[in-house]
């Protein structure tokens, strides 16, 4: 991991280094935020490039990937340390620094540098989650992170055939990252950390918008530097502590990379405003606004009247048409550039550049007015309602029902509600990934309008300053009322608020720290510290609360603890398909069934083959020439699909079934369970110390057919065992009494398929000797043929043992068998036959067959040997045996009441060639 951070972290640098020779040439500003924000786009464009360049010859491997990114690091690097080494920046470079750093320290306040240090340790916090947990994330399981693997297979982003269009449509700058971390890093598990830096940025770049409208940013380090450092300090704290942003912080998502490059583009259009014919700022403007629409489709509407604001100011400000049209082609160069190739992949599929037509259709509000939108803003102002204080959130959550009736829509209004996602008020004081309240920030909101007032009056500020605070608090709003006019409520739109509450924290900062007193501006950011510490402590989708009992899952495991029933279903399918050979998988699933869980099984059980859809329907079928080859293909869907016609084997695994191909249904595997529970596979030369418990074995087969367990029956000393019974029992209903007579131990039993457990159980007698089973062998016989085993015998009379060999006596009740017979065909029973002392003087019994499917015969049995003949179809059978004559001895003489009409010994069957 640390080589993969190092490989995409020098060219980051190299980029900071271009910057700051910018800063010492005077074409940029010298706030180091500048240079933050602008290093990021300039990385996260060549990214892009990246990305796209080896998708194009599909060549998105890891050698390519780290090959290009080495050579980006040395180039960008070596172009930065040859431009200082220009400039003379090497002389007296550590004096320098160390003079810098004591300036830096001399104009900020300690308590600005207690908030930074805070601020600093909630990074650390957050930072060691994402690199210590797996993300739980349902929209990461199902289309976040499959796309992602589907692009690894086939080495490019290209689309492919998938039943889900979020797979494809979705914008991928977030998970071109993680794609290139899994690459660099051979794993997953740097891929929270697109988020985590979102985070870090924003915290740049809200910082930056605090101290650019505070007055006489330009002045740099002057009087006003200990109040913008505060400042900055109360923005970051405020940015950290969004209970949303710290759920979202370490989770694969791309809500806060959307945030992030909106708040990016803001910061870069205010320095663009201060000095509109920089092209750094324009180009960084452009980059930002780029890199939010290729993340998330909503960029462009958060974005939006802050982009028309700058465009405006430009044409206002900018000499010359030359100027004012540089701007625009640039800006629009930018979005072009970086946008391109996945735009014309969709268009190529769906006829639109942003996506399908149902996605659209689906997300859209239907009720477009005055009434509607306002409708929506209030339901979602309603999912920050919930306070942590119970009567203060129903007071408030009745405010907003009662202020709700005037927009003449009701609270469930359907044409602009996302569909199955009813209208309710947050249940509960409850933090997840993709909900959580932000009450205590949003409260700022009025706060800051009155207290810019406040301030205008006590001519702390200037009137004209004021109105720009109001302007730019009315942009921000203006987006929140855009985004509800457009897109229908769900409730998890919380995340997507995430973007206007980072815009308003400088804001919040600013009336905090100078409206305000300071005690009470620093208590009410402890406030919201607090409540960040227990969103970070108690985040549903990361539950540190439990502490060890989490943290120290396996990484897969971690997974599942929202979902942890699934787990053991997924890792018995992933075991199987393993087991299988099968190296052309196939997936035909629902949209919400999670994917991404077993592609990361198979890869950590060494997987080398593909995964791909089959029987898709939808445009992009048209993305292949023909349906692929697969030896197996899962699926979520009631029936298969049809498949049950190719496919003549299949497993169920609770939700889900594989079929299999004849080859691949061929495995097999053999586990014990040890008596603390722990599952096993059966090694060879095992030995198991027999107990009174019986043996539990669990097999597992992709078909039909005969499993042969052979052994060594020893007892203490190691002295052969010549005594008692092992009692097979398997759940499929098989039972078998096997007499122990020597150390040789032998039994065959047939198998359905799909999971059976088997139980051995010893007598007494076997007990009493301390018996071991060692040495314990399997052979797998799969598939159907000329065989036939007797699973389960039903006897009224019970069974028994003659001579050492199974015994029943028939009587006035039927005696059933259950017969898995591997084809269809005639079965022949099998049996030595004893005349019953119930019927005494007559020398034959008439017995009633019966094979549960129509047939019936009456036979004449007599004493001795006899064979039994009838039909059977292939799997289970289900016959019954009745004697028909009665009996005319009510007690025998040993005073026994039971009616014994004919003994069986050692009954078999077997199917007649």
């Amino acid at each position: 991991m640390l080589t993969a951070l190092l490989i995409i972290c020098i060219p980051w640098l190299g980029l900071y280094g271009l910057c700051h020779e910018l800063r010492a040439r005077g074409q940029l500003h010298p706030d180091v935020g500048i240079a933050w924000i602008l290093s990021s786009a300039g990385w996260s464009v060549l990214l892009v490039a990246i990305v796209e360049v080896t998708s194009a010859f599909q060549a998105l491997n890891r050698a390519t990937v780290a090959g290009a990114w080495v050579l980006a690091g040395l180039v960008l690097a070596g172009a930065a340390l040859w431009l200082r080494w220009r400039r003379g920046g090497f002389a007296g470079l550590f004096v320098r620094m160390r003079e810098s750093a004591r300036r830096v320290l001399a104009v900020r306040p300690l308590d600005a540098l207690v908030l930074q240090a805070v601020v600093g340790l909630g990074l650390a916090a957050l930072g060691f989650v994402a690199l210590a947990t797996a993300t739980t994330n349902w929209d990461s399981m199902t289309y976040h992170l499959p796309r992602i693997m589907h692009w690894l297979q086939q080495q490019s982003v290209a689309h492919f055939a998938t039943p889900d269009a979020r797979q494809l449509e979705s914008g991928p700058w977030s998970e071109f990252v993680i794609a290139t971390l899994y690459l660099l890093a051979g794993s997953d598990r740097l891929a929270n950390l697109p988020q985590w830096y979102a985070m870090l940025c924003s915290l740049f770049a809200a910082a930056l918008i605090a101290r650019q409208l505070y007055p006489g940013w330009n002045q740099g380090s002057g009087a006003a530097a200990p109040d913008r450092a505060r400042i900055s300090a109360i923005t970051a704290l405020l940015v950290l502590t969004i209970p949303i942003g710290v759920t979202e912080a370490v989770s694969t998502q791309n809500d806060y990379v959307t945030a992030c490059w909106l708040v990016c583009f803001v910061a870069l259009g205010l320095a663009l405003a201060a000095n509109p014919t920089n092209p750094w700022y324009l180009a960084g403007c452009g980059a930002a606004l780029a890199l939010g629409m290729l993340t998330k489709a909503t960029m462009i509407v958060f974005a939006a009247p802050f982009a028309v604001a700058l465009l405006i100011g430009l044409a206002w400000r900018l000499p010359g048409i030359w100027l004012k049209l540089r701007a625009v082609l640039l800006i629009g160069a930018l979005i072009a550039l970086v946008n391109a190739p996945h735009m014309l992949r969709n268009y190529a599929i769906y006829q639109s550049p942003l996506g399908s037509r149902w996605t659209f259709e689906i997300q859209r509000n239907l009720d477009i007015s005055i009434g509607g939108m306002a409708s929506n803003i209030i339901r979602n102002l309603a999912l920050h309602s919930q306070t942590g204080i119970a009567p203060l959130t129903d007071q408030l959550q009745a405010a907003l029902t009662a202020l709700h009736t005037a927009t003449g829509r009701p609270l469930g209004n359907e044409a602009n509600t996302f569909p199955y996602t009813p209208f309710q008020f947050p249940q509960g004081w409850v933090f997840s990934d993709s909900t959580g309240s932000a009450f205590w920030h949003l409260v700022l909101v009025p706060v800051l309008l009155l207290g810019l007032g406040v301030l205008v009056l006590r001519s702390t500020i200037a009137p004209r300053r004021a109105a720009l605070y109001y302007a730019y608090c009315g942009l921000v709003c203006a987006g929140f009322v855009l985004f509800c006019g457009y897109l229908r409520w769900n409730p998890w739109h919380s995340r997507f608020h995430l973007a206007q509450l980072l815009l308003l924290m400088p804001l919040a900062a600013l009336v905090l720290a100078q409206a305000w007193p300071r005690l009470l501006s620093y208590a009410y950011v402890a406030v919201l510290f607090g409540i960040a510490v227990y969103a970070f402590l108690y985040n549903q989708s990361r539950p540190l609360y439990l502490g060890r009992a989490y943290l120290t899952k396996p990484h897969t495991e971690q997974m599942f603890i929202l979902n942890q029933l699934q787990y053991p279903l997924y890792q018995q399918l992933a075991d199987d398909l393993i087991a299988s050979k099968c190296l052309a998988i196939g997936k035909f699933v629902d949209s919400e069934v999670w994917q991404y869980p077993l592609w990361l099984m198979l890869k950590e059980r060494g997987f080398t083959g593909t995964i791909e859809n089959v029987l898709v329907q939808n445009e992009t079928s048209v993305l292949r020439a023909a349906e692929p080859r697969t030896c197996a293909v899962f699926t979520s869907v009631a029936g298969g699909g049809g498949l049950g016609a190719r496919y003549h084997h299949a497993t169920t695994y609770s939700a889900f079934t594989v079929y299999w191909d004849e080859r691949s249904s061929e495995w097999s595997s053999l586990k014990s369970i040890a008596s603390d529970a722990q599952v096993a596979v059966v090694q060879p030369g095992q030995v198991f110390q027999l107990g009174q418990a019986p043996l539990q074995l669990r097999f597992r087969s992709g078909r039909e057919g005969l499993l042969h367990l052979l052994g060594t029956l020893k007892a203490q000393g190691d002295a052969p065992l010549k005594q008692g019974v092992v009692t097979i029992t398997a759940a499929n209903g098989y039972s078998e009494a096997v007499p122990i007579n020597g150390p040789a131990f032998e039994s065959t039993i047939p198998i359905a398929g799909g999971a059976t457990a088997i139980d051995l159980a010893f007598s007494a007698s076997a007990l009493s000797a301390q018996a071991t089973l060692s040495d314990l062998r399997w052979e797998w016989r799969p598939g159907g043929g000329a065989w036939a085993v007797i699973q389960k015998l039903q006897n009224s009379n019970g069974l028994e043992t003659l001579d050492g060999q199974p015994f029943f006596w028939m009587g006035d009740a039927p005696t059933s068998l259950q017969v898995f017979a591997g084809q269809a065909g005639q079965l022949e029973l099998r049996g030595t036959f004893i005349l019953g002392p119930s019927l005494a003087g007559v020398s034959s019994r008439q017995v009633l067959i019966e094979n549960g499917y129509g047939y019936q015969e009456i036979i004449q049995l007599a004493a001795g040997e006899q064979r039994l003949a009838l039909p059977v179809v292939a799997g289970q059978n289900t016959i019954t045996l009745t004697a028909l004559d009665r009996p005319n001895q009510a007690t025998l003489p040993n005073g026994d009441t039971r009616t014994l009409l004919l003994g069986v010994k050692k009954l078999s069957a077997q199917l007649l060639p």
